[in-house]
């Protein structure tokens, strides 16, 4: 189905012609995939409430989540984390949102991220961390907080947000 800038509404007859939305059209990308990547909120919306599967991955084990940090589509981001997609997956590279988001130094996608109970803990297949990410991309204040946060084992909700980022 070619879509071009009907997109929304090519997107929406598909899938009132009992189409799945997990089926990759002929260009082999998953919708709410390439969708997420493109920024297309409204279409990503469709698709969701559709039953778009929330942890479709792209070749290299990217979820719509990570590709909404990376790409900086933070409004997408918010929604699929209030839809529930899971904070702490790992692509195949074992990097993170929290890492994608640290390394943009996207302090607000980090703070929601924090604020969800996302994992300080987890590595990727470097051994990095996501203050590791952070200090990579010269964001020395978000690495200096990561860290702390880090090294903090009594942290609860609270402490997250009364915390004050870098």
């Amino acid at each position: 189905i070619a879509c071009g800038r009907q997109r929304k509404v090519c997107i929406r007859t598909r899938l009132e012609g009992e189409t799945s939305p997990n089926i990759p059209p002929e260009s082999g990308k998953l919708i709410l995939w390439d969708t997420t990547h493109k920024g297309q909120m409204g279409v990503v919306s469709v698709l969701l409430f559709s039953g778009a599967d929330i942890y479709c991955r792209n070749k290299s084990g990217v979820t719509p989540l990570m590709i909404s940090v990376s790409q900086g589509h933070d409004n997408i981001f918010r929604l699929l984390v209030d839809k529930g997609s899971n904070i702490n997956l790992q692509d195949d590279n074992g990097v993170t949102a929290l890492m994608r988001a640290a390394s943009r130094n996207n302090e607000k996608v980090v703070m929601r991220l924090l604020r969800a109970g996302v994992d300080l803990s987890v590595r990727s297949e470097g051994g990095l961390t996501a203050a590791d990410f952070a200090r990579q991309k010269e964001h020395d204040a978000l690495a200096r907080w990561l860290d702390a946060l880090s090294d903090d084992e009594g942290r609860t909700e609270e402490s997250v947000n009364d915390a004050t980022l870098p």
